[in-house]
Protein backbone atom coordinates (compact mmCIF):
# COMPACT_ATOMS: atom_id res chain seq x y z
CA UNK A 1 0.00 0.00 0.00
CA UNK A 2 1.05 3.44 -0.77
CA UNK A 3 2.78 5.53 2.17
CA UNK A 4 1.41 9.40 2.71
CA UNK A 5 4.12 11.71 2.31
CA UNK A 6 1.54 15.05 2.73
CA UNK A 7 -1.55 15.59 2.75
CA UNK A 8 -3.48 19.21 3.18
CA UNK A 9 -6.56 21.13 1.86
CA UNK A 10 -6.15 24.74 0.62
CA UNK A 11 -7.98 27.48 -1.54
CA UNK A 12 -5.35 26.66 -4.05
CA UNK A 13 -2.73 24.16 -5.37
CA UNK A 14 -0.56 25.53 -8.04
CA UNK A 15 1.75 23.70 -9.96
CA UNK A 16 4.57 25.13 -11.46
CA UNK A 17 5.45 23.85 -14.89
CA UNK A 18 8.95 24.96 -15.09
CA UNK A 19 10.15 23.16 -12.23
CA UNK A 20 7.46 20.52 -11.12
CA UNK A 21 7.09 22.21 -7.88
CA UNK A 22 4.13 22.80 -5.75
CA UNK A 23 2.93 25.73 -3.79
CA UNK A 24 -0.25 25.68 -1.52
CA UNK A 25 -2.23 28.86 -0.81
CA UNK A 26 -4.11 29.85 1.77
CA UNK A 27 -4.29 26.13 4.01
CA UNK A 28 -8.27 25.90 4.83
CA UNK A 29 -8.36 25.89 8.61
CA UNK A 30 -11.66 27.74 9.13
CA UNK A 31 -14.54 28.54 6.82
CA UNK A 32 -16.70 31.41 8.33
CA UNK A 33 -20.24 31.15 7.52
CA UNK A 34 -22.71 34.19 7.52
CA UNK A 35 -26.22 33.75 8.91
CA UNK A 36 -29.13 35.60 7.31
CA UNK A 37 -30.88 38.05 9.68
CA UNK A 38 -33.63 34.96 10.44
CA UNK A 39 -29.98 33.43 11.66
CA UNK A 40 -29.88 30.65 9.00
CA UNK A 41 -27.05 29.64 7.58
CA UNK A 42 -26.80 27.58 4.46
CA UNK A 43 -26.33 23.76 4.66
CA UNK A 44 -23.20 24.12 2.44
CA UNK A 45 -20.74 27.23 2.44
CA UNK A 46 -20.21 28.72 -0.92
CA UNK A 47 -16.82 27.94 -0.40
CA UNK A 48 -13.60 26.48 -3.69
CA UNK A 49 -10.96 24.61 -2.13
CA UNK A 50 -8.36 22.29 -3.18
CA UNK A 51 -6.76 19.24 -1.61
CA UNK A 52 -3.25 17.68 -2.36
CA UNK A 53 -1.72 14.44 -1.09
CA UNK A 54 1.60 13.24 -2.45
CA UNK A 55 2.17 9.22 -2.45
CA UNK A 56 4.98 7.20 -2.18
CA UNK A 57 5.30 3.85 -3.43
CA UNK A 58 6.05 0.99 -1.24
CA UNK A 59 7.65 -2.53 -2.36
CA UNK A 60 5.27 -4.39 -4.84
CA UNK A 61 3.22 -1.22 -5.24
CA UNK A 62 4.44 0.03 -8.74
CA UNK A 63 2.46 -0.73 -11.38
CA UNK A 64 -1.26 -0.88 -8.94
CA UNK A 65 -4.06 0.54 -9.21
CA UNK A 66 -5.09 2.27 -5.80
CA UNK A 67 -8.54 4.50 -4.87
CA UNK A 68 -8.24 7.88 -2.27
CA UNK A 69 -11.53 8.38 -0.54
CA UNK A 70 -12.31 11.99 0.79
CA UNK A 71 -14.39 12.38 3.51
CA UNK A 72 -15.84 14.99 5.09
CA UNK A 73 -17.39 14.52 8.58
CA UNK A 74 -19.55 16.74 10.66
CA UNK A 75 -18.97 17.52 14.61
CA UNK A 76 -21.47 14.66 15.26
CA UNK A 77 -19.59 12.34 13.47
CA UNK A 78 -22.02 11.80 10.13
CA UNK A 79 -20.32 11.64 6.47
CA UNK A 80 -21.58 14.58 4.99
CA UNK A 81 -19.37 14.60 1.58
CA UNK A 82 -16.93 11.78 0.14
CA UNK A 83 -15.09 12.27 -3.11
CA UNK A 84 -12.92 9.14 -4.69
CA UNK A 85 -10.09 9.39 -7.10
CA UNK A 86 -8.19 6.55 -8.31
CA UNK A 87 -4.58 6.75 -9.46
CA UNK A 88 -1.93 4.11 -10.55
CA UNK A 89 1.59 3.56 -8.92
CA UNK A 90 3.61 4.36 -12.13
CA UNK A 91 6.71 5.90 -10.30
CA UNK A 92 7.95 6.21 -6.93
CA UNK A 93 5.79 9.54 -6.10
CA UNK A 94 2.44 10.82 -6.95
CA UNK A 95 0.49 13.56 -6.95
CA UNK A 96 -3.41 13.56 -6.76
CA UNK A 97 -4.89 16.83 -6.67
CA UNK A 98 -8.60 17.56 -6.49
CA UNK A 99 -11.13 20.33 -6.59
CA UNK A 100 -14.46 20.74 -4.23
CA UNK A 101 -17.12 23.04 -5.02
CA UNK A 102 -18.77 23.74 -1.38
CA UNK A 103 -17.86 22.92 2.10
CA UNK A 104 -20.49 20.92 4.42
CA UNK A 105 -21.98 23.87 7.01
CA UNK A 106 -24.76 22.53 8.75
CA UNK A 107 -23.14 22.91 11.72
CA UNK A 108 -20.73 24.89 13.57
CA UNK A 109 -17.52 23.16 15.14
CA UNK A 110 -14.83 21.03 14.28
CA UNK A 111 -14.73 19.43 11.21
CA UNK A 112 -12.71 16.47 9.64
CA UNK A 113 -11.30 15.77 6.56
CA UNK A 114 -10.79 12.27 6.70
CA UNK A 115 -8.49 10.65 3.52
CA UNK A 116 -8.34 6.40 3.57
CA UNK A 117 -6.75 4.50 0.68
CA UNK A 118 -7.26 1.06 -0.89
CA UNK A 119 -6.13 -1.41 -3.63
CA UNK A 120 -8.45 -1.48 -6.07
CA UNK A 121 -8.05 -5.49 -5.77
CA UNK A 122 -9.27 -5.29 -2.57
CA UNK A 123 -12.32 -2.91 -2.61
CA UNK A 124 -13.45 -3.46 1.13
CA UNK A 125 -10.45 -2.76 2.96
CA UNK A 126 -10.16 0.96 3.20
CA UNK A 127 -6.49 2.30 5.22
CA UNK A 128 -7.43 5.48 7.39
CA UNK A 129 -4.46 7.52 6.65
CA UNK A 130 -5.13 10.85 7.52
CA UNK A 131 -7.34 13.22 9.28
CA UNK A 132 -7.74 17.00 9.02
CA UNK A 133 -9.57 19.44 11.15
CA UNK A 134 -11.30 22.02 9.89
CA UNK A 135 -13.53 24.60 11.91
CA UNK A 136 -16.45 25.89 10.80
CA UNK A 137 -17.85 29.17 12.74
CA UNK A 138 -21.00 31.44 12.26
CA UNK A 139 -21.00 34.76 11.74
CA UNK A 140 -24.10 36.59 13.00
CA UNK A 141 -25.46 38.48 9.86
CA UNK A 142 -24.43 41.53 8.23
CA UNK A 143 -25.90 44.50 9.31
CA UNK A 144 -27.04 47.13 5.87
CA UNK A 145 -24.29 49.78 5.98
CA UNK A 146 -25.30 53.06 7.62
CA UNK A 147 -26.44 55.89 5.08
CA UNK A 148 -24.12 57.83 3.61
CA UNK A 149 -24.08 61.49 5.31
CA UNK A 150 -25.39 64.07 2.94
CA UNK A 151 -23.02 65.81 0.78
CA UNK A 152 -22.49 69.15 1.49
CA UNK A 153 -22.16 71.51 -1.68
CA UNK A 154 -19.27 73.27 -1.63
Amino acid sequence: MPRLLLFAACRQVLLNARDDTVSLVSLLERVSVQMDADGNVPTVADVTWEHLSIWEAEFGDTGQSFEQRLEVVLPDRRVAAEARHTFAMEQQQLRVVGSVAGFPSRMEGRYIVRLSVRNVLDPDTWLRVCEYPVTVQYLPAAESPASPPPSVPR
